[in-house]
């Protein structure tokens, strides 16, 4: 390793620091040894479900009146617990799609209904991941717009009414690609 005199006169310690600054910036790598660094995906695939929420409840805090049964398409199987802390009984797999987005770039997404989802990977640090998601109404009206924190493959269920008896519900999974 080639050391200019300057800092030749610097501490010990400072020049130790200052080399695995300069090295983990992939401006220095001393000779003779290969670096194998870990870099981080800088992709996500994103998946969406919508789901058609119907067949209202009415949860009364009586453990003796029993809820009614769930109906759930065989596709939500693995959202069973969470949709059935939900006041509807019925749910319907409307559509499912799959977006393999880059971190900081925008890329929207068209609802089954018309409405558009418009998603931005914030940032990816180990199975964690910051997306920004803007939801919007068919008319352009926002319904969502805010920012989600997920732990790697686990689902966030967000959703509205659309009627008085119904209810629309998006599964939204976010997993870094080559993880």
């Amino acid at each position: 390793m080639v050391v200019v005199p300057f800092v030749q006169m610097l501490s010990r310690n400072f020049l130790s620091c200052f080399c695995v600054l300069v090295s983990s910036l992939g401006l220095l790598v001393p000779s003779g040894r290969a670096e194998h660094s870990h870099t981080q995906p800088t992709t996500v695939t994103i998946s969406v479900r919508t789901i058609q929420a119907t067949d209202p409840t009415h949860h009364h805090s009586n453990d003796t009146e029993k809820s009614p049964a769930l109906h759930l398409a065989s596709s939500l199987q693995d959202l069973e617990a969470r949709l059935s802390n939900l006041p509807f009984s019925n749910f319907q797999l409307i559509a499912s799609k799959e977006e393999t987005l880059t971190l900081k770039k925008k890329n929207s997404l068209q609802l089954p209904n018309g409405q558009s989802l418009t998603f931005r990977p914030v940032y990816l640090e180990d199975r964690k991941i910051g997306l920004w998601l803007d939801w919007r109404d068919k008319d352009g009206s926002e319904i969502l717009n805010t920012r989600v924190h997920f732990d790697s493959n686990d689902a966030v269920l967000t959703g509205t009414d659309c009627a008085a008896d119904a209810g629309l519900i998006l599964a939204i999974k976010a997993v870094p690609v080559g993880n």
